[in-house]
């Protein structure tokens, strides 16, 4: 998504794909096999998550279980870091001169303070410096669910802009600097 929302003249989803593998797509046995593939990852995947791109249809980050267990709060913190790096990284765009629009730059430095809070989270849960009782454990998980609506709101905000940008090839925007993630 972060991709899509970048505003980033050029972004190709084969070249982004490709980069999944080291800047080559993998070999494919035949030319059914590439066909489906890049049905699924272009047609069943990006393109509909262009549809985010609409105020009307938000994003939403992947929905965890909650099970109340520290394993289980480990497991989804560590889905959110990734998901909100991932996002950051990609919308900031490959280029370090890149000019982000004022509302998704606002909104991309808000993401950066929350991932630095589930990345706390994540590291307690990972080393178990938490309590295992089910309804501390239950607090970090409604803590995260606070967080998760927070990043969305953000991610969305961070979409709407660029997306705005896109529409209207806006020239002078702000840089990005001084990267944290």
């Amino acid at each position: 998504m972060g991709a899509i929302a970048c505003p980033a003249m050029g972004i190709n989803p084969t070249r982004l794909i490709r980069g999944f593998w080291g800047r080559e797509f993998p070999d494919f046995q035949s030319l059914e096999d590439a066909n489906s593939f890049f049905d699924v990852l272009i047609n069943r995947c990006w393109n509909p998550l262009t549809a985010h791109t609409n105020p009307k249809n938000p994003f939403e980050l992947t929905q965890c279980r909650k099970n109340k267990t520290t394993k289980d709060l480990a497991e989804f913190s560590s889905v959110r870091t990734d998901e909100l790096a991932i996002f950051i990284e990609a919308v900031e765009g490959p280029d370090d001169e890149l000019k982000l629009p004022r509302k998704a730059l606002s909104a991309v430095r808000a993401l950066e303070e929350i991932y630095e809070q589930i990345s706390g989270i994540e590291a307690l849960a990972h080393h178990k410096w938490i309590s295992k009782n089910p309804d501390e454990i239950g607090e970090m998980f409604d803590q995260l669910s606070q967080l998760t609506m927070f990043a969305e709101k953000e991610i969305n905000a961070a979409i709407i802009a660029c997306h705005r940008a896109q529409k209207t090839n806006i020239l002078h925007l702000p840089k990005v600097k001084d990267r944290t993630h």
